[in-house]
């Protein structure tokens, strides 16, 4: 009888550390997401998303002199754009295919303002400010 109730206990048990298991995988994710920013959007690079005819930014928390952009594609067609200054010095051209992404590093001086120009298709220009919260630019009327 013994024997039989440790085997119970055993069996209860063996299920038990099944199921704790699989809930710490199915919660890992939502763990890791508000210990990365308790679920704010934040980012230490310019996270760029064309999708729906407009873009939407998620901008860096503070002024870097090398400065990341990810373009994310949420279209079904490649879009091609170039990070510039304000006044015009191209820092990188980007091409992103259809549901992909690209980042990239590009330097700012110190007075130095990013914008991002959509080439194809051709859209209104993106100011990148930093320390924002996420905003979009709808398409231009």
């Amino acid at each position: 009888m013994k024997v039989m109730n440790h085997i119970l206990k055993m069996g209860i048990m063996a299920v038990m550390a099944t199921l704790a298991r699989t809930a710490a995988l199915l919660l890992l994710p939502a763990l890791v997401h508000a210990a990365a920013g308790g679920g704010a959007e934040r980012s230490g690079s310019f996270v760029i998303e064309y999708g729906n005819h407009r873009f939407r930014v998620v901008s860096p928390p503070r002024r870097s002199p090398q400065v990341g952009l990810v373009v994310e594609n949420k279209t079904p067609v490649r879009i091609h754009g170039r990070a510039e200054t304000a006044g015009g010095r191209v820092l990188h051209r980007v091409s992103v295919p259809p549901g992909g992404f690209r980042t990239v590093t590009v330097t700012l001086n110190r007075d130095e303002r990013a914008v991002f120009v959509p080439l194809s298709p051709p859209m209104q220009t993106v100011e990148l400010a930093f320390n924002r919260p996420p905003y979009e630019i709808p398409p231009r009327r």
